[in-house]
């Protein structure tokens, strides 16, 4: 296992990119049945990127009142893959795999969820993973061609999403293709680890005193605003980033400015606090036995959090 930051450090990890609440390899063996995937494949670091990702260039789509932003890459004809990011994050995640995808055929979208990205921050919205399915699910229901199943590929709770939308009525009714699981949470937030079944006693009392804190504290609005100032400093994003990627060259400007833009938006701490301490949604254990189409889970080998 790996051997843990200093506390502070961690704390703040997990609130500005939530990669501490990865599921345990055993956990995902014992549950889901299948093996840790491995590849080689790298892309290039110097790959043409997705016009349109780090600003507004991208394409906007109403739903519920909303303004949704997202990105498109490849011919219409193409099979469509919806790319799901996870929380921090927007369509700029997927700024060098959205054109690798599109060169291999496919027709590429990548979705800034509500709240999160480019995409409208409601301050008064209940955010979870239902909520972002149902979005995922409205989407391919309005963008992409009737009768064209998409594969959804999902990183962090952006995977926990992919798997609610394929385990609906309407993705079991053949709207969902397959799912990708790239790192998959295990939650929202690490409230899931208070209740699910395989988290083990010690981390279950560790994960409730941390979320009692947090919540106490992120109840405060001037910790809140100090918290959140603190985790979207630039040097600290760019730091963080570099604690995680494997290949460092990946956290160019260009990454932390995908991160820092959103933050500026003057409903972004609300989300933020709602994030973290609201419900944790379903666990992957609790969503696959609904689920019919085929998943493929993947690892990478050198995962700072999921060795």
């Amino acid at each position: 296992m790996m051997s843990c930051p200093r506390p502070a450090r961690m704390l703040l990890l997990c609130a500005l990119l939530f990669f501490c609440i990865r599921l345990e390899p055993s956990w995902v063996a014992l549950r889901l049945k299948t093996r840790k995937a491995r590849t080689s494949t790298r892309l290039h670091p110097t790959r043409a990127v997705a016009p349109g990702v780090g600003d507004a260039e991208g394409h906007w789509w109403q739903w519920r009142g909303h303004r949704i932003r997202y990105v498109r890459e490849g011919e219409p004809d193409g099979l469509p893959i919806v790319l799901i990011h996870g929380f921090g994050a927007s369509a700029a995640y997927f700024r060098r795999t959205l054109p690798a995808l599109a060169l291999e055929g496919y027709c590429v979208r990548a979705v800034d969820l509500l709240g999160l990205g480019l995409s409208d921050k409601p301050p008064d919205e209940n955010y979870s993973i239902d909520l972002w399915a149902a979005l995922i699910q409205d989407f391919c229901s309005s963008i992409i061609s009737q009768g064209s199943q998409p594969v959804l590929v999902g990183n962090s709770f952006g995977s926990l999403v992919a798997l609610r939308v394929a385990a609906s009525d309407w993705g079991r009714a053949g709207g969902v293709r397959g799912v990708v699981l790239l790192n998959c949470a295990g939650g929202m937030n690490i409230k899931h680890m208070l209740t699910d079944d395989f988290t083990p006693t010690g981390l279950r009392v560790v994960a409730f005193v941390a979320q009692a804190i947090l919540d106490v504290f992120l109840g405060w609005r001037p910790f809140a605003s100090w918290f959140f100032e603190l985790t979207r400093r630039p040097q600290y994003v760019s730091d963080t980033l570099r604690s995680i990627y494997t290949n460092k060259s990946a956290v160019d400007d260009e990454l932390v400015q995908s991160i820092l833009v959103p933050a500026e938006d003057a409903n972004a701490l609300h989300v933020f606090i709602k994030i973290l301490t609201g419900h944790p949604g379903p666990t992957p254990d609790k969503l696959m036995p609904s689920v019919i189409c085929p998943v493929k889970i993947i690892w990478g080998d050198a995962d700072p959090f999921t060795p």
